[in-house]
């Protein structure tokens, strides 16, 4: 019995929440596009800590771009993915290249 508490003492009740996540660029496009797996994407991402590398927001950015000229988007739906874009880079913890 006092080993159980010694194991547990240190954690509070309730879920363990995932603390770290990393999240690549087609993860994130999933999501932001609301793509076939986006809400699994969600689900995923619920309660973490979020981390990537700066190509997240450069690729994330071209993908859109690519989006326009294809005719797979309307300029209205770029303006706006950009916004959430802007406003998603927040949420993560972004490790840039060293070089």
């Amino acid at each position: 019995m006092r080993c159980r508490a010694q194991i547990t003492s240190g954690r509070p009740p309730g879920p363990i929440l995932k603390t770290s996540l990393y999240i690549d660029t087609s993860a994130y496009l999933s999501l932001l596009l609301r793509e076939e797996s986006w809400k699994e994407v969600q689900k995923t991402m619920r309660g973490g800590r979020y981390f990537s590398s700066s190509l997240l927001l450069l690729e994330s950015h071209r993908n859109l771009v690519r989006l326009v000229r294809l005719g797979k988007i309307k300029n209205s739906e770029y303006d706006l993915l950009c916004d959430r874009l802007l406003s998603d880079r927040e949420l993560f913890i972004i490790k840039h290249a060293d070089f």
